[in-house]
This record gives structure tokens, sequence and C-alpha cells, in this order.
């Protein structure tokens, strides 16, 4: 097949059909050998030598948390376009093989990838884009001048986005310190953490992830069709 620019809006739906569908097996193939790597997984434009995607998409993976109950055919149904996948069936052995899994249950708390395409245009993409650029830029140590109240652990959780990240950064700081004792800080000491703007933005990134996921679930759409 011949590389095409030709924009989304305006080939025939035959055409379109069959120009989705190559994007679909190229994105898959690229994403299982690990060469799209970024927003939540990844973001690309170009999906092979002589293969481009329409110019106004690009292509993400969606990192999704389950719980108990969870199936594949389940997320799947979730974010399913059939102008995309030629059927239903053949995404969710997409996912699987994504994923690694080898039947359609999922173990709860594990996180699954969702290939998608997105247009570029999404307002919460570009959010993203934006903060993760400004992250990127971001000073990882600042000084701070320990106040009444401040404890290792306190300080740590403004540098994170969750706990996990919060006890990980307990022991950067007390390293990067020489700090023995967490326990053990004066008001008045100066010390230096972990950037608590860094944290802020990881929440907000956080926040616009799940928004974006929200945005492209088209289950309802689904639900009518008689998608199962």
């Amino acid at each position: 097949m011949e590389a095409t620019k030709t924009h989304i809006g305006v080939v025939n739906k035959k055409k379109l059909k069959n120009l989705k569908y190559h994007i679909r097996r190229t994105v898959l193939a690229l994403l299982l050998a690990g060469a799209i790597k970024g927003v939540m997984g990844a973001t690309d434009t170009k999906t092979s030598g002589n293969f481009e995607l329409p110019p106004d998409y690009t292509t993400i993976t969606l990192d999704i948390s389950v719980d108990h109950g969870t199936t594949v055919s389940g997320l799947a149904k979730m974010y399913y376009d059939e102008s995309v996948y030629p059927n239903f069936k053949e995404y969710c052995e997409d996912i699987k093989e994504l994923n690694n899994l080898e039947y359609n249950y999922v173990t709860p708390y594990q996180s699954i990838k969702m290939p998608v395409i997105v247009n570029k245009d999404n307002v919460y993409l570009n959010n993203i884009y934006t903060l993760e650029t400004e992250l990127n830029d971001m000073p990882l140590w600042v000084d701070y001048t320990i106040e009444s109240g401040d404890t290792i652990s306190s300080l740590a959780y403004l540098g994170a986005i969750d706990s996990t990240e919060a006890m990980d950064n307990i022991n950067r700081i007390c390293d990067y310190n020489n700090i023995a004792n967490k326990s053990i800080i004066n008001v008045g000491d100066k010390i230096a953490i972990i950037n608590p703007k860094i944290g802020e933005t990881k929440r907000k990134i956080y926040s616009l992830k799940e928004s974006l996921s929200e945005s492209l679930k088209v289950s309802d759409e689904n639900e009518k069709k008689g998608i199962l």
C-alpha cells in the first residue's frame, strides 16, 4: 500500500474503512514491538516506513487499572470503534496479544494497555502534552527550610503522585541530605526536597488522563448497537 496523507474527513466510506483497518494493524504491530512509547503508553504519527497516519490523528495506549470481575471483552466494549476494527472479536484478540493474555479473564488490579487512535485536537491530550513538557523542564531538587510540623514523610509526599512514590521519596531525600534518622529534623534546618511542583503536576496529568480515558469510551453507543 502506498503512503497516504489524505485527510480523514474527505475520503469515501470504503476507502476510510480500509485506511483505518491498515492503521490498526500497523499500530498494533508497533505497539507489540515496543516502537510506540508515550502518553499512558505512547504516541506517534508514523506507523511504518511507507505508511503514515492521517495528519489529524495520533496513536496512544491507555493504561487501564482493572477490578474484580473485569474481562477483556468488557474493557474492549468501552473503546471499540467499528470503523477502525473490522470486528469486535478481533479487537479483543488484539488487546489480549498486546498484554500477553491467554484468556478473557483479567487478574484484578492488573494494568491493561488499550490501543486507540485519537484526534490531535483532543483537549485532554493537548493539556497532557503541555504539562508533560513542563514536567520535563522542572528541577528535581529544590532547597527548603524546615518549618514547625514538617516531617520527612510530609515533605516527601509533596513531590509525589501517590503514597507509593512518597515512600520512595522518603529514602531519596534522606540519602540526598545524609539524614541518618528520618524522624529527627529540626525547625530551621535547610535541606533539599523533591520539587513540590513535580508532585502537583503529576497529579494534574493523572487527572487529565482519567478524563481522556472517559472521553474515549463508546460503551453506550456499543450497547445500542448490540455489541457484547
